[in-house]
């Protein structure tokens, strides 16, 4: 379930979340910086029409922009056009990478996508929760990483805080609260672990096994 936009645009506060561990969360101003406001309402506008509007294989075109804004993206990255960013400055993504269509990618903490990672469409990556022991309800930084040779199958949520595993596979609609251990598929809501994966070239097993 996707969460409401007047959850996105709280500000960060240093309290902790209820997904992950204190020692998960990374501390974050309590209030967005004057230049990260500018910088969310200018990008609400290129992101709207520029980014949103560009030729669907523009791929460089649309890195270009998000670079722009602070992201830190490798030439030959795929996103495409109907992709959804919010902080794009705390996005950092690997080579050979790619993010489908209508994902959704909060990055209130940072967000690391490693080496040749499939983010397929309808994703919703979260790096951030809400503080519910306060009435306002202050958002809280968790950081996300997902390591290399994953792919993140179509409708997955990922909370903040977690890490997946090199080479996971996450099946189409699983909800990843905690982190997962490398080359397994995890499918389910909560993501739990129903196999290894074996990737020609890269994890393969050995000729004793």
């Amino acid at each position: 379930m996707q969460q409401p936009d007047n959850h996105v645009d709280s500000p960060p506060s240093r309290h902790a979340s209820p997904v992950a561990s204190p020692t998960e969360i990374q501390r974050a101003p309590a209030h967005w910086t004057r230049r990260e406001n500018m910088l969310r309402m200018i990008w609400l506008v290129v992101e709207s029409t520029v980014f949103k509007y560009s030729f669907h294989n523009f791929y460089e075109f649309r890195s270009r922009i998000l670079r722009l804004f602070g992201a830190k993206i490798p030439p030959g990255v795929r996103i495409r056009r109907t992709a959804r960013f919010v902080a794009p400055w705390n996005l950092e993504m690997g080579t050979n990478s790619s993010i489908g269509d209508h994902a959704t990618l909060i990055c209130v903490g940072k967000i690391k996508i490693g080496d040749h990672v499939s983010i397929s469409q309808l994703c919703y990556i979260v790096a951030g929760s809400h503080d519910y022991t306060k009435t306002a309800m202050p958002a809280v930084a968790m950081p996300i990483t997902i390591e290399d040779h994953t792919w993140v199958a179509a409708d997955v949520f990922i909370c903040g805080g977690v890490t997946v595993g090199e080479g996971c596979v996450i099946g189409a609609r699983a909800v990843v609260s905690r982190s997962t251990e490398p080359w397994g598929i995890y499918v389910g809501n909560p993501a739990r672990r129903k196999g290894d994966r074996r990737l020609e070239g890269v994890h393969e097993p050995s000729p004793a096994s």
